[in-house]
């Protein structure tokens, strides 16, 4: 009889001991294999012997590899192909059956171990002006199921870490499990950041790592941004007696407080003017694109312009804003400032033509020789 060689390989997952399915594997003669008293190779060196694929409990056999005439046959075990995740090992695997009497057959068994493949995804965070932003909070969930041979790692919607962005404004995230399909569909969620920043949209940024054969990790990489939070401020101008709107007010405006960003850069100094504005047909001037912090930032409206017969208030107008949070992308503040007319006044001297002593009581009526207007209305 002829004597064989048979080979069990066992295939299991090298996190979890779990036995591995469908894993292919090549057995090569590593050498030729001649019968006794045959010259001819019954199985050529560098040949296929036999392919064998691993079942639901993680063995593969095969019993018919020839050991030939002499004391010894030598093969190699190759991985053809795994199932995802699993990033097939190329490192073929050598074998000898030694003949040790005239038994039907010499048994070989050989473990090896699979490593699911890994994704590692790194989030770049950067303000609308190019800069790094340090200290922004994500939440990663999984946005599907991800199950790996078998095992359920992440559930749809399992929060998977809680990650800061470092002084490079960067965070990454290692070790995120592949699934059988393939791909791994997860979501960054922007939960805080630094004052004066708020997110972009939703602040969710989507990502789906893809299982990519003969490498152990799967890269991604997020560029999020920030932007920063701003403030409008609504001026009414009226008539401090009758309410009515002044038009053509002018006011000079300052920050009379430094708004800085984290990394110590100004985005406006104290005491800087930021604008001059008018009043329009209803009395009404804003101001837009005010920075702000949590401290709240002071703007100084200082008029210096009113059309007649108003007068200048002595005193400025001060108004306050605050940044809210990460949601509020514009604040907004109002404040109404009235105006007092300018009053004329008539000195009238009554005296007798003759002494040119004060006469008192008499009554003189005070007639316009012209319409007189105050800000368009009828006087």
């Amino acid at each position: 009889h002829e004597l064989l060689g048979k080979l069990t390989v066992t295939k299991t997952d090298s996190e979890t001991d779990r036995p591995i399915q469908g894993v292919v594997f090549d057995i090569i003669a590593d050498e030729d294999v001649i019968r006794d008293g045959e010259t001819t190779p019954l199985i050529k060196k560098d040949t296929v012997a036999a392919t064998i694929t691993t079942g639901a409990d993680g063995t593969a056999s095969y019993d018919r590899l020839p050991i030939g005439a002499g004391d010894t046959a030598k093969y190699r075990v190759v991985e053809k192909d795994a199932p995802k995740p699993y990033v097939v090992d190329p490192t073929p695997r050598h074998i000898q059956f030694i003949r040790q009497s005239d038994e039907a057959t010499i048994l070989y068994g050989m473990d090896w171990e699979n490593t699911p493949q890994e994704g590692h995804v790194i989030l770049n965070k950067k303000d609308t002006l190019d800069n790094v932003v340090e200290g922004v909070t994500f939440d990663v969930y999984a946005t599907e199921d991800v199950v790996v041979n078998g095992q359920t790692i992440y559930e749809n919607n399992q929060k998977i870490a809680t990650l800061t962005t470092d002084d490079t404004g960067m965070l990454d995230i290692d070790g995120i499990a592949i699934g059988d399909d393939g791909d791994t569909r997860l979501k960054f969620v922007e939960v805080s950041a630094p004052v004066p920043y708020i997110k972009q949209g939703t602040g969710e940024y989507p990502i789906t790592l893809k299982f990519k054969n003969g490498v152990a990790k799967v890269d991604g990489e997020i560029e999020a941004t920030n932007d920063i939070a701003t403030a409008q401020i609504d001026i009414t101008k009226l008539d401090d007696d009758t309410d009515d709107p002044i038009e053509g007010a002018v006011f000079d405006v300052y920050a009379r407080e430094t708004v800085s960003l984290p990394n110590g850069d100004v985005l406006v100094e104290k005491d800087e003017k930021i604008d001059t504005i008018t009043t329009n047909a209803e009395g009404k001037a804003s101001i837009d694109n005010l920075y702000v912090d949590a401290d709240g930032t002071p703007y100084e409206f200082v008029e210096t312009s009113v059309p007649r017969p108003y007068v200048i208030p002595q005193e400025t107008t001060t108004v306050t804003v605050k940044y809210k949070d990460i949601n509020t992308a514009h604040v907004t503040a109002s404040a109404t400032i009235t105006n007092m007319t300018t009053p004329g006044i008539v000195d009238v001297i009554k005296d007798d033509s003759e002494t040119h002593k004060p006469v008192e009581g008499a009554v003189f009526d005070i007639i316009a020789n012209e319409e007189i207007r105050i800000n368009g209305k009828l006087i």
